[in-house]
């Protein structure tokens, strides 16, 4: 691809200093164009199921706190990561308040994470939900986001989570989150 091109449009900072780092790309060859979303689009598709349904789905009730992961269930994608950051997170605050966690979307691990989660005595509290055809309502739901991602462009589940006004937690090195 360097032979063949002579300017470069990076999603965000984190993969224009890959280009130049890792590839000698000149920076000066580089333009940032991160990735946008219609807003109004997530807060009305955000509406289309209502929280309270959502929760009574998950044996959760209004009161109960939920940290929340959408994207492909993969390894560069943390699921392990959030599942380990459930059970530290769950055992830690069981007797005060009561957190869930939930991940929506599919991907080569979920059926081995919600086999891994029916066995382990947190299964009515890490839920793998699976593909969502509108994840927006789940996202509204989500007291927080947790982006686990070991690396990651520029997630878009930032920007949606950022939308309907929910903090994130995330790594400062793993990509295009920070930004």
């Amino acid at each position: 691809f360097k032979n063949c091109s002579d300017f470069y449009f990076a999603v965000s900072n984190a993969v224009k200093d890959n280009l130049t780092g890792k590839y000698n790309i000149p920076a000066s060859k580089i333009q940032i164009a991160p990735a946008a979303i219609e807003c109004s689009e997530v807060v009305k598709k955000s509406e289309e199921i209502s929280e309270i349904i959502i929760r009574q789905n998950l044996g959760l009730n209004p009161e109960d706190i939920i940290v929340g992961a959408v994207g492909f269930i993969d390894r560069r994608k943390g699921y392990d990561i959030f599942f380990s950051v459930a059970k530290k997170v769950i055992e830690q605050t069981k007797d005060k308040l009561k957190v869930a966690f939930v991940w929506v979307g599919r991907g080569p691990a979920l059926r081995k994470m919600q086999r891994l989660v029916q066995r382990s005595r947190f299964k009515n509290l890490i839920h793998f939900v699976g593909f969502r055809e509108n994840p927006y309502p789940y996202v509204k739901c989500f007291d927080v986001l947790l982006m686990c991602s070991r690396e990651d462009p520029f997630p878009r589940v930032n920007l949606e989570a950022g939308v309907l006004r929910k903090p994130i937690i995330t790594f400062a090195s793993s990509g295009g989150s920070k930004e």
